[in-house]
């Protein structure tokens, strides 16, 4: 199999794998029993808090939150603030549907330009379609230098154990982010609040996670995400160079298959290559090469049921007539050039065949 959709999600380490298996075997008590069990269950959990907090530089001011996926974390933010419908929040129309989705279901005061009187602002880290980086720290100072009291939210999912962030001394309220972006399980996430910043929680009950995320937690799952985090920042620097490396690779191979390939987004990061083919419908092509087992995607996972007309597409300044023949490459720590190979194997017999029928 030849897996290039690494930003919707990513195979488990096998470390990982490993701790999560000994972990549901061994770890199944409640964090919050009161016997010795859960006991140190619960002191486990508070030394993986404090490893996040390490990582991303953030001990002294923020508090970590463990939840359960990226979209809860981004929900719990824009639906916790208590803004009201007339309040103003900046946002970008080509961001992730967990941003997009809440805001528009609050009925706010939407804008694309930010003013002083914006409540909330989102920006992401790298977007999941693009690629694109954005200096996130920089661009929450300028905002506070406009307006202090706007609460800045990144959502930092594609970014997270990728790139280098220093949370303390920043001026982030909040950032997001998801295990299964960086080789660890599905269904744990976790999300940086800084310290003295108030916001009601999503779920409430018994007062788990220091009273900010009611419900029992995962421990095993909390135990796997920990380590991935910790092999994903151990090799952070390693893995940017070699993917660095892999994207030009695949972007030479195809530029000499296909001559007219548009690449989009030329200021894009390593990790997601997008790029169009005129003409040629993304979703026949993934049908074909899904025979060689091959898997790529032509957006985000949670865009993938969109037919005809992108949002997404269209804010990231992609033309509605190519909405249909876009295609995203994604890479992970696990792939190599060998695959390339083997991929542009498979896609130059589809492609050659698909132009010859389209034509």
């Amino acid at each position: 199999m030849i897996y290039f959709d690494n930003a919707a999600a990513t195979p488990m380490a096998p470390e990982v794998l490993a701790v999560l298996s000994v972990s549901f075997k061994e770890d199944f008590a409640n964090p919050s029993a009161a016997h010795e069990l859960g006991k140190n269950l619960f002191k486990r959990i508070e030394k993986a808090r404090q490893d996040f907090l390490i990582w991303m530089d953030a001990v002294e001011e923020y508090h970590f939150t463990f939840t359960s996926s990226a979209t809860e974390s981004n929900n719990t933010i824009i639906k916790g603030l208590g803004l009201k419908a007339d309040d103003a929040i900046f946002y970008f129309k080509g961001d992730h549907p967990s941003i997009v989705a809440p805001i528009h279901h609050l009925h706010g005061n939407f804008t694309q330009a930010f003013h002083e009187k914006c409540k909330l602002a989102v920006f992401t880290h790298i977007n999941g379609q693009s690629g694109q980086l954005k200096d996130v720290v920089k661009l929450s100072k300028e905002i506070k230098e406009k307006n202090p009291n706007c609460w800045v939210h990144i959502d930092g999912v594609q970014g997270f154990a990728k790139y280098p962030l220093c949370l303390n001394q920043s001026t982030i309220d909040s950032y997001s982010l998801s295990s299964h972006k960086i080789r660890g399980p599905k269904g744990v996430a976790g999300l940086y609040i800084k310290k003295g910043k108030k916001i009601s929680p999503l779920l409430e009950g018994g007062g788990q996670e220091h009273g900010r995320r009611a419900s029992t937690q995962p421990a095993p799952l909390i135990f796997s995400f920990a380590l991935a985090a910790e092999l994903a920042f151990k090799r952070l620097q390693e893995n940017h160079l070699r993917v660095l490396a892999l994207n030009e690779y695949f972007k030479a191979k195809l530029l000499a298959v296909v001559p007219n390939v548009i690449l989009p987004f030329a200021d894009a990061g390593p990790y997601i290559l997008t790029f169009i083919i005129p003409k040629l419908p993304s979703d026949v092509m993934l049908r074909h090469l899904q025979q060689n087992d091959v898997f790529m995607s032509s957006s985000s996972a949670c865009s993938s049921k969109i037919k005809g007309f992108n949002e997404t597409f269209s804010a990231l300044g992609i033309a509605q007539k190519y909405h249909k023949n876009v295609f995203r490459i994604s890479f992970g720590e696990q792939n190599n050039q060998g695959e390339v190979d083997q991929f542009f194997n498979y896609f130059k017999v589809h492609y050659k065949n698909l132009e010859r029928l389209l034509r």
